[in-house]
């Protein structure tokens, strides 16, 4: 890892937190990486597309439906709407926005 990732805190744990999507296995690893995107966002340590792709790669992993939990749900919609009041023009995904049945 080079020490512009290591900055950036990517591919790694510390003090906790998730770095990397990649090691999100269970709905608290997620909670962990949506809390760790928020702040990011509201530090302004990381531009909103930090933030997109982020909620772009977990939205696609085959294993959503079983990391989305309401509290997980509530901090996706979170990071979606910071998107959406940064000037990004996307609809809402119905997996965060629709019903909460599955």
């Amino acid at each position: 890892m080079t020490e512009k990732e290591e900055q950036a805190g990517m591919g790694s744990m510390e003090n906790g937190a998730v770095k990397d999507e990649t090691q999100i296995q269970t709905p608290e690893d997620l909670k962990r990486f949506l809390r760790g995107v928020i702040d990011k966002m509201s530090d302004d340590q990381a531009p909103p597309v930090y933030g997109a792709v982020a909620i772009n790669h977990l939205l696609t992993r085959s294993d959503i439906y079983d990391l989305l939990d309401n509290e997980n749900k509530e901090l996706a919609r979170d990071v979606w709407l910071r998107l959406r009041s940064a000037g990004f023009q996307m609809k809402n995904p119905p997996i965060l926005f629709g019903s909460d049945s599955k």
